[in-house]
């Protein structure tokens, strides 16, 4: 949003993550690999999870890293690019390339 008095962007930011035991989360351990929150925001490795499970993640050591140590990153990265996008300005096509509606 653009703030109406000084014309200054203005914005929130509300986690709606899950809330686990970090140190149990790392260990992978039964009952911690539930997921959550909205998918728009999951990176590959949490679709390949939500898809195949847990255990078939660990043969694949990129996405088990990914996993289980930047869910956060991913998300805030995505999270970030939306402002940006939703931050530009409206541009109308010229005229000439407007379609008639």
């Amino acid at each position: 949003q653009v703030d109406e008095k000084n014309g200054e962007p203005k914005f929130g930011l509300v986690d709606f993550g899950l809330a686990v035991d970090a140190v149990e989360w790392r260990r992978q351990e039964d009952g911690v690999a539930d997921l959550g929150g909205d998918g728009r925001y999951w990176p590959a490795s949490a679709w390949f999870v939500f898809c195949h499970g847990i255990h078939e993640l660990e043969m694949h050591t990129a996405m088990h890293q990914e996993y289980c140590t930047c869910l956060d990153i991913h998300s805030l990265g995505l999270s970030a690019l939306r402002c940006l996008v939703d931050m530009l300005p409206n541009l109308e096509p010229p005229a000439a390339l407007a379609i008639p509606g």
